[in-house]
Parts: C-alpha cells; structure tokens; sequence
C-alpha cells in the first residue's frame, strides 16, 4: 500500500513496493527482483513469507502468483487456483492479469 508505514518486530524484514492497483501500473519490471526476494526469504528463514497489500484482492496476489510460477513452474491458471483456495477474493486486474500471462511465457521459456 502506498505511504503507509507498519510497524515490525526487528526480526522481520519489509520490502515495500510503490505499485498502484490499476491496469496501467508496471509490474512485470518488478517480478524478477520479487521473485528472488521471496525466495531468498524462504530459503534464509523459517519458509514463511508475508505478501499483502491493502485490499489484497489484486497486487499482494499477483506478486504471489508471479513467485509460484516462476518457483513452481506453475501456469497462471494453476497459480490462482493455489491462491484462491486459500484467499477467495483474490483477483488481479485485467492489467496485471496480461502481465502475470507474459510472466508465464518468460518462465516457461528460461525452463526450456
């Protein structure tokens, strides 16, 4: 969310991303040093990460779905059904739904 500020224990980490939920906004530019942020969360802790946004219904989603297709090799399709089983009211914008696509399609073809 933007301009907010959250308090944290010292032992949590915060990455805060400047990203508008609107069908214009540029994610894809951000996912590959999310993704590696992620990861190298889940790798250096105790496998828990947290992703949230304000509303979490568009970004804090999309920014997970983009970790479980490029970790898990996984189809967007696949990612959100993940996603909505455990949040419901997950539901990227059209904008940031073409750009978890392109996501896919880059993954994809760095696997081969």
């Amino acid at each position: 969310s933007l301009g907010s500020r959250v308090a944290t224990p010292a032992a949590i980490t915060v990455h805060s991303v400047d990203l508008l939920d609107t069908v214009d906004s540029s994610l894809l530019p951000l996912l590959p040093n999310l993704v590696q942020i992620i990861d190298g969360a889940l790798q250096a802790g105790d496998g828990r990460v947290i992703v949230h946004c304000h509303a979490g219904v568009s970004r804090a989603p999309s920014i997970a779905a983009a970790y479980l297709i490029w970790a898990q090799q996984l189809s967007l399709d696949d990612a959100m059904a993940i996603l909505r089983k455990h949040r419901p009211k997950s539901d990227p914008n059209v904008g940031f739904q073409r750009q978890l696509q392109e996501w896919e399609h880059t993954c994809r073809a760095a696997a081969q």
